[in-house]
């Protein structure tokens, strides 16, 4: 954290940032990243006068005083146009009879510099950024926003957009937050922003990290060996792959955003519809309030109320698989079945996953089979342990074992929806499985609801409400639209006829692996599949607008 000081002047305007010198250190490399000439950036020995703590100043390029004199540890020439843009600010916040603005600034992404003054009742925020050599001030009015639905998307958004300064409120129709769900994959793409959030200590206490993948065959239990997957991730993307507990890492998520912003958690609210006019929106609830912000965001899944208004609510059709699901307690299963690993058991017609979660205390079972019409799209359908194993007849005794020590299995149909051609409307916006509800068969749905939350709040940092929201759609649209495709395909592909018999598997996932995607689509993170994780949303500057 740095604090701001404007030093006005006839001949030498000056702009202090005052702090520790590590911060300074990271703020001067960021701001060499505007400079053209990195050695505008000059390093000093002391800041003279009143001012004895560690100092980046600023200062006007011809201001020759400025960077000899009152140089500091650090310091940098502004050029005219940039000094003149930021004094513009602060003169427009302070009384003509003191124009010294000072307020803490936090160091922002690479390419970024995010910076709020105040004095007194008068706050103004800006964001200096640096496109190609073009150096600009952005400036708006931060915004408030409203978003319906606190599941992961939603959560994520609200906590990134608290990072930001920016005020958030989030409407949950549940009146109490339970634990649901099974486990969750988390690849770089989606750890990355965790770990960006502040949250990394907390996820670790909750996840696995796997020690590989592989692939088995449903009859022989025939192993393809993919990769070490906790080493590769961190090595390739610089961040690890998780599995967690659904449940956990909600609580997580609702913890950490109750903490940074008590009281903006509201359950029982129910979220109905908007409408918006020139200067803001209004967020409607079942029980008849409403509530006035510049955005309303839309994470309240599947079955999306803003969905309806924003993109036309599409009809959800039958994908032609139903699912199991359920958790193990890893102590009920025989040694061969407790290990660190994601397995993905294929074979003709179906294929079931497994994955340790909560530390390695549960095993995860996912088993998606085809040959039912079935519309109960839900978490919480019971069904029984005979009728899961039913549904693998013939397959391999080990995964009969772990049904036979399943709690409870839940049974749900998988929905398929067309993509949409936009998820954005004025000042409102959608996300996550509201904008593009994904089949579970590239592991990538929650993932693709944590880089939405953070795109999204990146661009509500840098430009005005409705501009905003085209830049985020412009950067997530095809993205997004891409991965429900390519999960879509991926169901036939893990049920290929040529699995039925072990000489045919064998030449399928070992010649065609690489080109089907068969071996590494099952993660959805793999050295071979770069464009799924190596997508960084801290740091995406996105297409050109």
């Amino acid at each position: 954290m740095l604090r701001f000081e404007y030093m006005p002047s006839d001949f030498h305007p000056l702009f202090l940032f005052l702090g520790e010198a590590a911060d300074l250190a990271a703020l001067a490399m960021l701001l060499r990243r505007f400079a053209e000439d990195p050695q505008t950036i000059a390093v000093a020995e002391r800041i003279p006068g009143a001012v004895s703590r560690d100092a980046l100043v600023l200062a006007p390029a011809d201001d020759e005083f400025g960077m000899r004199d009152l140089g500091g540890r650090f310091a940098w020439k502004l050029t005219d146009w940039q000094a003149e843009r930021i004094a513009e600010r602060i003169e427009l916040l302070t009384p003509e009879d003191n124009k010294s603005g000072s307020e803490i600034v936090e160091i922002g992404s690479e390419g970024e510099i995010p910076v709020k003054l105040s004095r007194g009742e008068f706050t103004d925020d800006f964001l200096i950024t640096r496109a190609d050599s073009d150096v600009r001030v952005s400036t708006h009015r931060k915004p408030k926003v409203l978003i319906a639905g606190a599941g992961v998307g939603g959560l994520v958004a609200g906590l990134s957009l608290l990072q930001r300064g920016i005020e958030v409120e989030i409407f949950e129709q549940a009146s109490e937050l339970r634990e649901l769900g099974a486990g969750v994959q988390l690849s770089a793409n989606g750890t990355s922003v965790l770990i960006a959030l502040g949250l990394e200590q907390e996820m670790q206490a909750i996840a696995c990290e796997p020690s590989g993948k592989e692939i088995r065959l449903f009859s022989t239990g025939r192993t393809w060996k993919l990769f070490d997957l906790g080493a590769s991730s961190r090595a390739i993307y610089g961040a690890p792959y998780w599995m967690v507990h659904r449940g956990d890492f909600h609580r997580v998520l609702v913890d950490a955003f109750t903490a940074r912003a008590p009281g903006r958690l509201h359950l029982g609210s129910r979220c109905t519809g908007f409408d918006q006019d020139d200067d803001g929106i209004w967020l409607h609830l079942a029980n008849g309030e409403r509530r006035r912000g510049d955005v309303v965001v839309g994470a309240d899944g599947v079955h999306s109320e803003i969905r309806r208004q924003i993109g036309g609510d599409t009809k959800p059709f039958f994908s032609g698989v139903a699912a199991w699901r359920g958790l193990v307690p890893m102590e009920r299963l025989p040694a061969s079945l407790q290990r660190d690993v994601g397995t993905n058991w294929i074979g003709p017609g179906g294929h079931v996953i497994t994955y340790p979660v909560r530390r390695g205390e549960l095993l995860n079972f996912v088993g998606i089979f085809e040959g039912e019409s079935w519309s109960v799209e839900s978490w919480t359908e019971r069904g029984t342990r005979e009728a899961c194993s039913g549904a693998f007849a013939g397959w391999n005794p080990q995964i009969h074992t772990i049904i036979a020590s399943v709690d409870i299995p839940y049974k749900w149909a998988l929905l398929g929806r067309n993509p949409l051609d936009r998820f954005v409307v004025g000042r409102a916006c959608l996300l996550g499985d509201a904008a593009h509800p994904t089949l579970p068969f590239l592991a990538q749905g929650a993932n693709m609801a944590i880089e939405d939350g953070m795109v999204l709040a990146r661009c509500l940092e840098g430009f005005p409400p409705e501009e905003a929201l085209q830049r985020y759609q412009t950067a997530r649209l095809t993205r997004t639209n891409a991965i429900v495709v390519k999960s879509a395909e991926n169901a036939r592909r893990f049920h290929n006829p040529a699995l039925a018999d072990a000489e045919g598997a064998d030449a399928y996932v070992s010649r065609d692996g690489s080109r089907t995607g068969c071996a590494s689509a099952m993660t959805g993170c793999s050295p071979t599949m770069p464009c799924v994780c190596r997508f960084d949303g801290t740091s995406f500057a996105g297409p050109p607008h």
